[in-house]
């Protein structure tokens, strides 16, 4: 173990991001669908895990109307129905 300012810092061992990241993603789907019970059954919306490209990965929700992103600036479904399971929602940009 490395010190630094007399703390011991330790090393992860390798594989251990990926690990972490593949154990998220496995929950994510499980998450999205809490969300998507949030929202109106009268919208139709979707799910999405992907990784980006910084190999992360990212849970994406949509309302898939053709004026998903108008009627969630109307009414904020889903952006509530996230901030309920305790996640911080941000637009996504693909990166």
């Amino acid at each position: 173990m490395a010190k630094k300012d007399g703390m011991r810092i330790a090393r992860l061992p390798p594989g251990f991001a990926e690990t972490a990241f593949s154990n998220a993603e496995a929950a994510l789907p499980k998450l999205g669908k809490r969300i998507q019970a949030g929202v109106p059954r009268q919208y139709s919306t979707g799910i999405r895990v992907e990784r980006n490209r910084a190999g992360r990965p990212v849970l994406l929700v949509a309302i898939t109307e053709t004026n998903g992103a108008a009627i969630e600036a109307k009414h904020g479904d889903l952006k509530r129905s996230a901030a309920q399971q305790g996640l911080d929602v941000n637009r996504y940009g693909g990166g």
